[in-house]
């Protein structure tokens, strides 16, 4: 069984994890990696602090406050573990999330809709700098990148709860421009790729966030069906 690693990048509260969700539901065999879930506790002693805030508020929009050698590990043994033969399994990190993914996984590997398409095994990365980190980038099969307005992505953003209350310019000074390296990274690699193949490491699919929902996740899932050859 062959496995996809697929990116879901871009802007904050750009739709990301609502088109996981929409993904899950439409491949079974389909685990979900949240980079918010691999931010360091607030203890971990090498965070940014903020001198603006008065050295009270971490900067979490930096590379710096993810463990990303965690996620990667939890990739390895995802990819290690659905392309066994014998179906034999190795262990993951402890990490609640995948243990939650790999129930939904189970749960929904009943075909009750008609939608679901039962192949490979597809893992997706969501999260806003999953593009950041280079050691990441060998792994994505495709890796695609939401835009957003500023406007909106202002109002999406605070019209979330938080499990941290963040001061309010916090998005001006430090969110926002975050995305904006983000896309000009991303830009720069699709000016340099010009048109190179789907699977370049340095080649993005760019989706605007400010699209419908449906859209998207059509778009998505029928390049995902390409992938399955179905």
């Amino acid at each position: 069984m062959g496995v996809f690693v697929i990116g879901i990048g871009g802007a904050t509260s750009s739709g990301k994890t609502s088109i996981c969700k929409e993904i899950h539901q439409k491949f079974p065999h389909t685990f979900t990696l949240y980079m918010d879930d691999y931010y360091f506790t607030d203890e971990y002693p090498k965070h940014e602090l903020l001198a603006e805030y008065d050295y009270g508020f971490i900067h979490w929009d930096t590379v710096t406050a993810i463990d990303f050698d965690r996620m990667i590990a939890d990739i390895e043994s995802l990819v290690g573990q659905h392309r066994t033969a014998d179906n034999s399994t190795t262990e993951l990190s402890d990490s609640s999330f995948i243990q939650c993914s790999s129930v939904e996984m189970e749960n929904s590997s009943t075909d009750h809709d008609n939608n679901k398409v039962e192949a490979h095994t597809i893992i997706l990365i969501d999260g806003i700098l999953i593009y950041e980190y280079e050691p990441l980038q060998r792994y994505f099969t495709r890796k695609y990148f939401f835009t957003l307005t500023r406007e909106e992505a202002e109002r999406r953003r605070h019209a979330r709860e938080y499990p941290r209350h963040e001061p309010h310019s916090y998005f001006d000074h430090y969110a926002w421009p975050c995305y904006v390296k983000c896309l000009d990274k991303v830009l720069a690699a699709q000016q340099r790729n010009g048109t190179g193949t789907i699977c370049d490491h340095d080649q993005f699919i760019i989706l605007s966030g400010n699209d419908s929902l449906d859209d998207n996740c059509k778009q998505i899932t029928n390049e995902i069906k390409s992938l399955n050859g179905l």
